[in-house]
């Protein structure tokens, strides 16, 4: 069966995903001190050691950065590993870093500036990968663009203000919903997806544009990312990735 939309409009549609992605990030904006990544990945008596080194050992503080792994389960990820590294920032130079860094028994304050913020993206990460495959399957099942747009709607919120000539001449073809004589059949589970993405491409749109982001103390960063498992209602689950932030 031939595909409704070419590649380069699928193209066009999963890089706005991606872009939605990029602005719910920022919605989370990150701050940590050195000190309170002292105290996130090192016990209490190391800390004047660390602080006190770096003021006359010959090495860079800020080098490399510190992988963590946080001793919980986020988003259906277990001990998900993040990376940590210290900066100077207005003046402040950083200390060293531990050598085992090692998730401590700190206020839960500063644990939540991490698991908050890794739990934010890895859900993002899951949405946008999870829009980009909706993409791809309804242009596998459908027969006509009409077909898509009655099925997601918000195939017009990735399509709209592309600047891409293909993808107006689509929205011109297909972007008013009329009457189809038959639908592609779905499953319960893929109408629960179609309609969680839905209100997620609603969001993204009313979102601002992106903003720089500004340096901090510390910068962080995820680790390696675990794929998940998207239920379609098949025999099978698909296997996504969260590549791609």
């Amino acid at each position: 069966m031939a595909k409704v939309m070419s590649d380069s409009v699928t193209f066009v549609l999963k890089e706005k995903a991606n872009e939605f992605r990029r602005r719910f990030k920022q919605m989370k904006t990150f701050s940590m001190t050195h000190q309170e990544v002292l105290d996130l990945t090192a016990p209490s008596y190391h800390h004047e050691l660390l602080r006190t080194a770096a003021k006359v050992a010959n090495v860079s503080a800020s080098q490399g950065t510190m992988e963590v792994y946080v001793p919980y389960v986020l988003d259906g990820i277990e001990r998900p590993q993040i990376d940590l590294r210290m900066v100077t920032f207005e003046g402040r130079e950083p200390p060293l870093m531990p050598r085992n860094p090692e998730w401590q028994p700190c206020a839960l304050t500063i644990q939540r500036k991490v698991t908050d913020w890794y739990d934010h993206y890895l859900r993002i990460g899951r949405m946008c990968a999870t829009v980009r495959w909706v993409v791809d399957h309804l242009n596998e099942i459908c027969d006509n663009g009409h077909q898509i747009r009655a099925r997601w709607p918000a195939v017009l919120h990735l399509a709209a203000k592309s600047g891409d000539e293909k993808v107006e001449k689509w929205i011109e073809k297909y972007g008013v919903r009329v009457a189809t004589r038959s639908m592609p059949s779905i499953t319960r589970e893929l109408r629960q997806i179609l309609t969680e993405t839905s209100e997620w491409c609603a969001q993204g749109v009313l979102l601002e544009e992106i903003k720089d982001a500004t340096m901090g103390e510390v910068t962080i960063s995820w680790g390696k990312q675990e794929p998940f498992l998207l239920n379609v209602g098949g025999k099978y689950p698909v296997q996504l990735s969260r590549d791609g932030f």
